[in-house]
């Protein structure tokens, strides 16, 4: 995987209104061929909806997380077992970056 960060945003309201502004920051940093780091961070800033909003979220994201390390794991391994050399071997959202390396 090339080196990189992707930072997504959501925005919550509850039916009362309070607004919960998320960011989740994932960055990859490759350290051998096969092995690539992968960083989560999730930050929001606004008044909790509940008081265990907090733990809610944390729950929510780890396992939004699980299922992005069984796709890369599923990836690598498709990448190892066909050794046919490729230039870009890319999913969905690494099609804007694959875009711009063409250019």
């Amino acid at each position: 995987m090339t080196p990189g960060l992707h930072k997504q945003t959501y925005t919550i309201t509850g039916p009362d209104g309070p607004e919960l502004e998320l960011v989740r920051t994932h960055g990859f940093t490759p350290v051998a061929s096969g092995a690539t780091h992968v960083f989560l961070q999730l930050s929001w800033r606004g008044a909790a909806a509940s008081p265990d909003a907090g733990a809610q979220l944390a729950a929510v994201f780890h396992e939004m997380a699980n299922r992005d390390f069984a796709v890369l794991e599923t990836r690598q391994r498709c990448l190892d077992e066909d050794v046919t050399p490729r230039r870009y071997l890319n999913v969905k959202p690494d099609r804007a970056a694959v875009r711009a390396r063409r250019t």
